[in-house]
């Protein structure tokens, strides 16, 4: 139970990326423990599908025009050209 309320606490902060292994693993637990079904376990669930929306949300705020330090990963170049081909240009960092 614990576990859980660290995660909750941890998504509270915005710590989604060490709230995430924790939910992962209360899930496993509960869905052996008790059963997928059963209202701990799907108000488990919920809190990971959410936090998951989160870190979507911040990836997608994140310019896909700059990315991160020695970081080309074939997503980011995508995200570039998108921009570049619907925007004309990749907006100024802040």
């Amino acid at each position: 139970m614990s576990l859980n309320y660290l995660a909750l606490l941890y998504q509270d902060q915005g710590k989604y990326e060490q709230a995430e292994p924790l939910y992962k693993q209360v899930l496993a637990h509960r869905e052996k423990l008790l059963d997928s079904d059963h209202p701990t376990t799907l108000r488990t669930r919920k809190h990971l599908n959410e936090l998951q929306q989160a870190l979507k949300q911040q990836e997608a705020s994140k310019n896909p025009c700059i990315p991160e330090e020695n970081t080309f990963d074939i997503e980011s170049v995508f995200m570039a050209m998108l921009t570049q081909r619907f925007f004309g240009s990749c907006p100024l960092p802040e």
